[in-house]
């Protein structure tokens, strides 16, 4: 694992600037870590392009995919489960994941 050894449980937020971004969404997913992906600011066809990615990965791991805005997602991998209004979590001051368990 070259992201080291991280039992921690966090949100992980990416905001790509190009197709070789995605690749870092992958890998998080895969090590069972929520992804918060920004897009604001991205062009149209190059959002659609990550989005349409970023869904593939998702099924392919049995993941979920919720639209928090219009150019924000929330990316979760399989058994970790999101409560309560999404948005409210991301627009608090601290990160602290209550809302949000792993069953491990």
């Amino acid at each position: 694992n070259k992201r080291g050894n991280q039992a921690q449980m966090g949100l992980n937020v990416i905001r790509p600037s190009s197709m070789e971004d995605t690749k870092d969404i992958a890998d998080i997913l895969k090590e069972s870590r929520p992804v918060v992906l920004n897009l604001e600011g991205i062009d149209i066809d190059m959002a659609q392009r990550i989005i349409d990615f970023t869904c593939g990965i998702c099924y392919a791991l049995d993941g979920d995919l919720k639209i928090v805005s219009n150019y924000i997602y929330l990316i979760t991998p399989d058994g970790v489960d999101t409560y309560g209004d999404v948005q409210s979590i991301l627009d608090g001051s601290d990160f602290e994941i209550p809302s949000m368990r792993s069953p491990y």
